[in-house]
């Protein structure tokens, strides 16, 4: 049982003898599966992408529920509000902490999906007023579930100490979704049918799965190709634009605008598979925080060129046109 959000070296695990692994916090659900898939592979190793194969558990949901979901990154909004889509409820979405507050105070909602890094008014503020009486929402108790990119054991504490009801690590997976909001909405069982068919081959494409890995985005979505296409789409239009605003702050020494610029980066990069891109945007977000701004830009080229990497392995595994992705 591996630590809350971390991504752990799977070879080392089999390596001392371990015959699969499940991340904290750990689920009914997910460790039914991960123990089912063991004893029907014998002492074989169990990944966490081995999970497809098995028959997937029914997704339960509660359709009369309103979720409110902050987020201000524009590929990570695209996959949470297909994903809410998907297990039928309906979704206001913010792009900032304020913005939240606002919509708190004018609406009623079951649940906040409540990013942790946003401009203007950040999760943690914003869920400290939500709470507080003297903000005027309408439902300061309302269940706040926190999504981060930086979940490590550490931010888990954060997130409490902030009053945030539960959290749920970036790239979020569509299983965990569905169980962490069934563990607050506590609806009726209605059934959501898993997306027929295996995830899409392709047996010319060979490319690094450190720059995209395709089969680990095809799982966290179920399968679900139409909605690869979107939020690969999304993520190639938006990135460019986040680049260019990246490189403004850090020539004009913003480090909190870099910071949170590096973060959106990072978490958009784990949406779509892209480790290695995510790893350089988390490089650059430490040398951000911690207000070296020289290494930071130092940095800015190799992230360039590591999306230019992706956009070539999409292109290459027959995602994206040669077009795709405009100028940065």
């Amino acid at each position: 049982m591996t630590g809350f959000g971390r991504h752990s070296d799977l070879a080392r695990l089999q390596a001392l003898g371990f015959s699969g692994h499940v991340i904290k916090p750990i689920w009914e659900r997910t460790l039914r599966e991960a123990l089912l898939a063991l004893r029907a592979k014998g002492n074989s190793a169990v990944t966490r992408g081995e999970h497809a194969a098995e028959p997937a558990s029914t997704v339960r949901a509660n359709r009369q529920a309103r979720i409110l979901l902050a987020e201000d990154n524009l590929t990570n909004q695209e996959v949470a509000v297909a994903m809410l889509r998907k297990l039928g409820y309906s979704t206001d979405l913010v792009a900032n902490g304020a913005a939240a507050l606002e919509a708190l105070r004018e609406a009623d909602y079951d649940v906040v999906l409540m990013d942790c890094e946003m401009p203007e008014m950040d999760g943690y503020e914003a869920t400290k007023r939500i709470r507080d009486l003297r903000a005027g929402t309408r439902q300061p108790r309302i269940p706040i579930i926190a999504v981060t990119a930086d979940a490590m054991t550490g931010d888990r504490d954060k997130c409490l100490q902030a009053g945030m009801s539960d959290y749920i690590a970036k790239p979020v997976e569509l299983r965990k979704l569905a169980d962490v909001l069934e563990k607050w909405l506590n609806p009726p069982a209605s059934e959501v049918s898993p997306p027929a068919g295996p995830p899409p081959a392709n047996t010319e494409a060979v490319f690094n799965q450190a720059v995209f890995n395709q089969e680990d985005l095809l799982t966290r979505l179920m399968g679900d190709k139409d909605l690869a296409s979107k939020v690969i789409a999304g993520f190639l239009d938006d990135t460019p634009r986040q680049l260019r605003t990246l490189k403004k702050m850090l020539e004009e020494g913003d480090a909190d605008g870099a910071r949170r610029q590096t973060h959106s980066l990072k978490g958009a990069a784990a949406t779509m598979s892209a480790e290695a891109l995510r790893a350089l945007c988390s490089e650059a977000q430490d040398a951000a925080t911690s207000m070296d701004l020289s290494r930071a830009l130092a940095l800015l080229p190799r992230l360039q060129e590591q999306f230019e990497l992706l956009k070539t392995a999409l292109q290459q595994s027959g995602w994206c046109s040669q077009t795709s992705g405009g100028d940065h």
